[in-house]
């Protein structure tokens, strides 16, 4: 699998998945736990569906903490570089090559300090921008 160009990058994000999955589900859990039961509770005596407390209820009351495991996972997908280092080195080609890759071996494999760091710095840059844009979409209020 992690021998052809177009099944690499599945094979590097499937174990991917498979570290931060359990993580995920804690934070969900956690979310679900901390919601309160009395609104639920008024909702099945008027009658409400399960899909119906689910969609007008759940979701909204959960949609900070879906907002934060999806930012965290944002933010961990965009720098990630032990899985493609040690299962491909960005191979084949460069078919699983990121920017932390990138920047890794311009620094410590070519001795671009400068370009490395830069590199780095930009990536930083680019993550705080996407996160803030991120928020401001899905209208989290803190």
């Amino acid at each position: 699998m992690l021998a052809t160009s177009s099944l690499a990058l599945i094979g590097v994000l499937i174990a991917e998945i498979w570290q931060w999955t359990p993580f995920m589900v804690l934070i969900f859990m956690a979310g679900l736990r901390s919601l309160p039961a009395e609104p639920y509770e008024a909702a099945m005596i008027d009658g409400a569906s399960s899909l119906q407390m689910f969609r007008r209820l759940t979701l909204p009351m959960m949609s900070r903490v879906i907002a934060v495991a999806v930012l965290l996972r944002g933010i961990d997908l965009f720098r990630v570089f032990d899985y493609v280092f040690v299962m491909t080195s960005g191979g084949p080609g460069t078919a699983t090559y990121t920017v932390s890759l990138y920047a890794w071996q311009q620094t410590f494999s070519f001795l671009k300090w400068g370009y490395g760091a830069t590199l780095s710095l930009t990536s930083l840059v680019i993550v705080m921008v996407m996160a803030n844009i991120f928020i401001r979409v899905a209208k989290v209020r803190w």
